[in-house]
C-alpha cells in the first residue's frame, strides 16, 4: 500500500471559514416556513432549496423542514449557520443532492442543532447531513447533530472537519465519508451506534482512508472507534475513544505519527 499517493492535505477553503455577509443570500427559518433575501435560494413551505453556487446564511428554526442543495456539479456551495435549528421527521436536516462541494460554517458565537427523524421518505439519503459531494464543516461557532435514522454526517465523496464545537449522537456511524475522512482541526464529541468515524471505499487504493491531524476527538461507539478500510493515519490532535470493538481499525495499513491517542 502506498500511502504518498494519498491527498492529506487541507484545501484553502477548508481552514479559511471566512464570508461575505454583504454579497451573500440570507434565509430566515421560521416554525413552518421560511422566507429568502437575494439570489439563489427559493423557500417552498418548510423546504429550502438552494439551487445556484454562492454563499448562503442561515438563521432561526424550522419545526419540521430541510435545507436542499439542488445546484450544478460544478458548483461550490457555503451554507453559513448562524443560530440554526432544524428538525426534520422524514429526510435529512441538510441535504446535499448535488454540487462539486458545500462547506457548512458555524459562524462564531452561534449555537445551531439538526435533527431528524427515525424514517425517510428517500431510499439514497441516510444521514442529518448528506451530501453527494465533498463535504466541508468549519467555522468557530457549535453544532449538535441528532442522526436519528441512521448516521450523523455523511458524505459520498470526502468529508474534511475544520473547526468547531460539534457533538454527534446517531443510530449507526457519526462521522461517515465515504473516499475519505479528514479532520484538522476542531473539538469533536461522538456517541453512535455503530462506529465513531468511518471511511468505507474499497474500489479504489487513494480513497477509503481516515487521517486525523488535529483537534480534539472523544468516541463512544458501539462498534469501531475509526474505522478506514485503506489507510488510518494519525497525525495529531488529542484523540479519546471507548468502543465496543475495535478502537482503531484500518483493512491495510496504519500510522501514529504524532497526537495523544487513548483507548
Amino acid at each position: 500500500f502506498d500511502a504518498s499517493a494519498l491527498n492529506l492535505e487541507y484545501s484553502k477553503r477548508d481552514m479559511d471559514a471566512s464570508f461575505d455577509e454583504s454579497s451573500a443570500t440570507k434565509i430566515t427559518l421560521s416554525g413552518d416556513s421560511a422566507s429568502v433575501s437575494g439570489s439563489g435560494a427559493a423557500a417552498e413551505g418548510s423546504t429550502v432549496t438552494i439551487s445556484t453556487a454562492g454563499t448562503y446564511i442561515v438563521s432561526g428554526n424550522l419545526t419540521d423542514g430541510s435545507i436542499t442543495v439542488t445546484t450544478s456539479e460544478s458548483d461550490k456551495v457555503q451554507i453559513v449557520l448562524n443560530c440554526v435549528k432544524i428538525a426534520s421527521s422524514s429526510g435529512p436536516a441538510i441535504d446535499i443532492q448535488s454540487a462539486d462541494k458545500c462547506f457548512i460554517t458555524l459562524a462564531e458565537g452561534t449555537q445551531n442543532s439538526l435533527s431528524d427523524g427515525s424514517a425517510f421518505t428517500s431510499e439514497d439519503a441516510n444521514a442529518c447531513i448528506y451530501a453527494t459531494c465533498d463535504l466541508t464543516i468549519n467555522g468557530s461557532g457549535s453544532l449538535d447533530v441528532s442522526g436519528n435514522y441512521r448516521h450523523g454526517v455523511f458524505s459520498k465523496d470526502d468529508l474534511v472537519v475544520y473547526g468547531g464545537t460539534i457533538r454527534v449522537s446517531a443510530v449507526e456511524d457519526g462521522l461517515n465519508g465515504k473516499d475519505s475522512v479528514k479532520i484538522g482541526a476542531g473539538d469533536i464529541s461522538i456517541d453512535s451506534g455503530a462506529d465513531g468515524v468511518k471511511s468505507s471505499k474499497s474500489t479504489n487504493p487513494e480513497k477509503g482512508f481516515v487521517y486525523v491531524s488535529g483537534g480534539s476527538l472523544s468516541i463512544d461507539a458501539e462498534d469501531d472507534g475509526i474505522q478506514a478500510k485503506t489507510y488510518l493515519c494519525i497525525a495529531g490532535g488529542s484523540i479519546e475513544i471507548d468502543a465496543a470493538d475495535d478502537a482503531l481499525h484500518s483493512d491495510l495499513e496504519g500510522a501514529l505519527n504524532g497526537g495523544s491517542t487513548s483507548v
